[in-house]
C-alpha cells in the first residue's frame, strides 16, 4: 500500500503505545528535546527521536523542527536514484 509518494513503511499490525520521560543534567535548563510523529508518512508509520542539545536547546529545537521534513526529502531523493538506476539497467 504505496503513499503517492511511493514510499511506503512496512505494514504490521501493532498497536503503538509510547511515553516521553526527561531528565535535566546539572544545567540550569533542558537542552534536549524529543519527537514522536505518528502516522508521519501514512498510516501506521511513526517517527520517533531523542534530540541531544549539544550545548544549547536551539540545535534540538531546530532538528525537531526540520527533521521529519529533511528525511522525507532525502528518502524521495533516494528513491529518485533507485528508479533511475532500474530504467537504465
Amino acid at each position: 500500500d504505496d503513499d503517492e509518494s511511493g514510499i511506503s513503511c512496512a505494514k504490521v499490525n501493532l498497536r503503538v503505545r509510547y511515553g516521553v520521560s526527561e531528565r535535566q543534567g546539572l544545567r540550569p535548563y533542558m537542552e534536549d528535546a524529543n519527537m514522536a510523529k505518528r502516522d508521519w508518512m501514512e498510516e501506521g508509520c511513526h517517527l520517533f527521536g531523542v534530540l541531544d542539545g549539544h550545548g544549547g536547546r536551539r540545535a534540538a529545537d531546530y532538528a525537531k523542527a526540520e527533521l521529519p521534513a529533511t528525511l522525507l526529502r532525502r528518502l524521495l531523493a533516494q528513491q529518485e536514484v533507485s528508479e533511475s538506476k532500474q530504467d537504465t539497467a
